[in-house]
Protein backbone atom coordinates (compact mmCIF):
# COMPACT_ATOMS: atom_id res chain seq x y z
CA UNK A 1 0.00 0.00 0.00
CA UNK A 2 1.80 3.23 -1.26
CA UNK A 3 1.51 6.73 0.99
CA UNK A 4 -1.08 7.74 -1.07
CA UNK A 5 -3.52 4.72 -0.86
CA UNK A 6 -2.69 4.62 2.97
CA UNK A 7 -3.85 9.00 3.03
CA UNK A 8 -7.12 7.65 0.88
CA UNK A 9 -8.22 5.30 3.25
CA UNK A 10 -7.76 7.21 6.09
CA UNK A 11 -9.78 9.69 4.18
CA UNK A 12 -12.75 7.13 3.28
CA UNK A 13 -12.92 5.94 6.97
CA UNK A 14 -13.34 9.39 7.94
CA UNK A 15 -16.94 9.91 5.56
CA UNK A 16 -17.81 7.53 8.13
CA UNK A 17 -18.01 9.87 11.12
CA UNK A 18 -18.59 13.49 9.01
CA UNK A 19 -20.74 15.00 11.99
CA UNK A 20 -18.45 13.40 14.43
CA UNK A 21 -15.70 16.41 15.33
CA UNK A 22 -12.42 14.18 15.82
CA UNK A 23 -11.60 13.58 19.96
CA UNK A 24 -9.26 11.60 21.42
CA UNK A 25 -10.04 9.77 24.39
CA UNK A 26 -8.38 9.43 28.30
CA UNK A 27 -6.35 6.44 27.52
CA UNK A 28 -6.58 5.82 31.39
CA UNK A 29 -10.54 5.66 30.89
CA UNK A 30 -12.14 2.39 31.51
CA UNK A 31 -13.00 0.17 28.99
CA UNK A 32 -16.11 2.00 26.52
CA UNK A 33 -19.31 0.80 27.08
CA UNK A 34 -22.27 0.37 24.51
CA UNK A 35 -23.90 3.36 25.13
CA UNK A 36 -20.43 5.07 24.46
CA UNK A 37 -20.36 4.08 20.73
CA UNK A 38 -20.46 7.54 19.46
CA UNK A 39 -17.14 8.53 21.70
CA UNK A 40 -15.44 5.97 20.27
CA UNK A 41 -15.65 6.77 16.91
CA UNK A 42 -14.95 10.07 17.49
CA UNK A 43 -12.11 8.87 19.04
CA UNK A 44 -11.31 6.62 15.61
CA UNK A 45 -11.98 9.79 13.19
CA UNK A 46 -9.50 11.13 15.84
CA UNK A 47 -6.84 8.51 14.90
CA UNK A 48 -7.48 8.99 11.31
CA UNK A 49 -6.15 12.44 11.27
CA UNK A 50 -3.87 11.80 13.54
CA UNK A 51 -1.85 8.78 11.43
CA UNK A 52 -1.99 10.79 8.65
CA UNK A 53 0.88 12.83 9.84
CA UNK A 54 2.80 9.62 10.81
CA UNK A 55 2.71 9.12 7.01
CA UNK A 56 4.18 12.82 6.66
CA UNK A 57 6.57 11.98 9.17
CA UNK A 58 7.64 8.81 7.67
CA UNK A 59 6.32 6.61 10.38
CA UNK A 60 4.65 4.35 8.07
CA UNK A 61 4.76 1.39 9.60
CA UNK A 62 2.59 3.24 12.47
CA UNK A 63 0.22 4.37 10.44
CA UNK A 64 -0.16 0.47 9.01
CA UNK A 65 -0.95 -0.65 12.35
CA UNK A 66 -3.46 2.11 13.41
CA UNK A 67 -5.42 1.50 10.06
CA UNK A 68 -5.45 -2.46 11.19
CA UNK A 69 -6.96 -0.90 14.80
CA UNK A 70 -9.41 1.41 13.27
CA UNK A 71 -10.71 -1.08 10.76
CA UNK A 72 -10.87 -4.11 13.40
CA UNK A 73 -12.83 -1.85 15.57
CA UNK A 74 -15.46 -0.41 13.10
CA UNK A 75 -15.12 -4.25 12.55
CA UNK A 76 -16.05 -5.47 16.12
CA UNK A 77 -18.82 -2.35 16.12
CA UNK A 78 -20.47 -3.53 13.13
CA UNK A 79 -19.95 -0.40 11.15
CA UNK A 80 -18.85 -2.29 8.61
CA UNK A 81 -17.96 -5.66 6.76
CA UNK A 82 -14.49 -7.40 6.26
CA UNK A 83 -15.27 -7.12 2.25
CA UNK A 84 -15.40 -3.44 2.56
CA UNK A 85 -12.57 -3.02 4.58
CA UNK A 86 -10.77 -5.64 2.32
CA UNK A 87 -11.61 -2.85 -1.00
CA UNK A 88 -11.06 -0.51 0.92
CA UNK A 89 -7.34 -1.38 1.09
CA UNK A 90 -6.81 -2.75 -2.06
CA UNK A 91 -4.36 -1.02 -5.12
Amino acid sequence: MTDEKLIEAFNALRLLWEELPPVRINPTRKPIQYDDRQDARSHLNWMCEEAQGFIRDGRRDKAMRWLGFIQGALWGMCDVTIEQMKELNRP
